[in-house]
């Protein structure tokens, strides 16, 4: 039975406490998973702390970076976006984080599939997060005011990018989008 945990392509957790040892079992041993999806009353912490009562809600730095069979992940309860989270999963898809409000630097490097983004919450994000995904051609960010330095660097599928209540926009934040029209 323990051998066919390699084998498991499809991971929903909808209760409970996934922290950063969780994540680490999951990126070493569920080495076929493509989709993710933590939900329902299930929430995320960075630390392996178990006895913290509070979750903090955060996706742990370079939780599932290089895993590359992962293609979808969705998950409702996460706030913060660890630094390079997701950094190299180059079949990476399909990311929905409702409730995010930070993703940190480079979280998303890389990620040259990534075709639809879902953070109707973020308001900041990191230096190089979105760094070289190279199919994105549009996304939305109703909330977002601060982007880093190179927070979309040589996206060049980018044509449209709503950020309308952008403050802060870092140095080459959009350098290389050839495609940005709007």
């Amino acid at each position: 039975v323990y051998s066919e945990v390699y084998e498991v392509t499809s991971l929903t957790i909808t209760e409970g406490v996934v922290n950063a040892e969780d994540f680490s079992w999951i990126i070493d041993n569920l080495s076929d998973l493509e989709t993710l999806e933590i939900s329902g009353n299930a929430t995320v912490h960075s630390t392996s702390n178990s006895s913290v009562d509070t979750p903090d809600n955060s996706v742990p730095e370079y939780a599932f970076s290089g895993m590359e069979s992962l293609k979808e992940v969705k998950i409702t309860s996460a706030i913060t976006i660890g630094e390079s989270a997701f950094e190299y999963c180059e079949a990476l898809q399909s990311v929905d984080f409702p409730e995010v409000i930070i993703i940190g630097d480079n979280a998303f490097n890389e990620c040259y599939e990534l075709i639809s983004v879902s953070l109707p919450m973020a308001t900041t994000i990191g230096q190089g997060a979105f760094e070289y995904c190279e199919v994105l051609e549009s996304i939305d960010l109703p909330e977002v005011m601060d982007i880093g330095d190179y927070a979309f660097y040589d996206n060049s599928a980018l044509t449209s990018i709503n950020l309308p209540e952008a403050i802060s926009i870092g140095e080459g934040a959009f350098y290389g989008c050839i495609s940005l029209t709007s």
